[in-house]
């Protein structure tokens, strides 16, 4: 028996890297529900009118229970962060696991954070779960746009880090004495190994973390 997940995310390819991330956990049946076509697609639709975002989060969930969804993962940082996503699951009557949650686990146990994520209002939102659970913890962003264009397009993950001076930003967090650094966008799974072979700092990853809280949220 498998628990049954509905992952929404920003675009069809981080869609369907949380989708594949679930498969290879096993024990899970993905369904995908991309909210956009592109990663400029998807961060004008987080900075339109409220009304809109709701609608559509709404009626991919609705889909998603009519297949049998079981939870929702938000298998994007920005996403996450946009909406109210926790009374939209209340009203449709599903439990919800999002990054947004293991970061703010993450902040708990911190004092300096290194953050990348794909845009400012992951920064944000990203950045007030973890003052919600420590207040002391300082964050250190940037937002990487172009990066997450990069990964869609299928740059490799070497090119990527040389192109847009991850190295050095590796480098600044380093310099500032960071425990660690969180990957706040989905898509940089993509690059990890490579950002690892480039510092001495951790990379954190909320993929397991996200799996054990909807192992958690739906007992078999």
């Amino acid at each position: 028996m498998s628990r049954i997940v509905a992952v929404m995310a920003g675009t069809p390819v981080d869609t369907r890297m949380g989708v594949e991330m679930l498969g290879r956990q096993g024990g899970f049946s993905p369904l995908a529900y991309p909210t956009a076509s592109s990663p400029r697609e998807q961060h004008a639709f987080q900075l339109g009118p409220v009304e809109e975002r709701r609608a559509l989060v709404k009626e991919r969930l609705r889909r998603a229970k009519g297949e049998g969804a079981q939870a929702l993962l938000v298998y994007c940082n920005s996403l996450a962060g946009s909406l109210d996503f926790e009374a939209i699951c209340r009203e449709e009557g599903l439990p919800l696991v999002t990054p947004l949650m293991v970061h703010g686990h993450l902040a708990a146990r911190s004092s300096r954070l290194g953050l990348i994520a794909a845009n400012n209002q992951s920064l944000h939102g990203i950045e007030r779960a973890m003052f919600a659970r420590n207040p002391r913890c300082d964050v250190l962003g940037a937002s990487l746009m172009p990066v997450v264009v990069a990964i869609e397009e299928g740059m490799h993950p070497d090119e990527i880090v040389g192109a847009f001076g991850l190295d050095k930003l590796l480098d600044y967090f380093a310099q500032n004495q960071v425990e660690q650094v969180a990957l706040g966008c989905t898509h940089f799974g993509y690059i990890r190994a490579a950002l690892e072979k480039r510092t001495s700092l951790p990379i954190f990853d909320p993929d397991e973390a996200m799996t054990r809280l909807l192992r958690e949220a739906i007992p078999l």
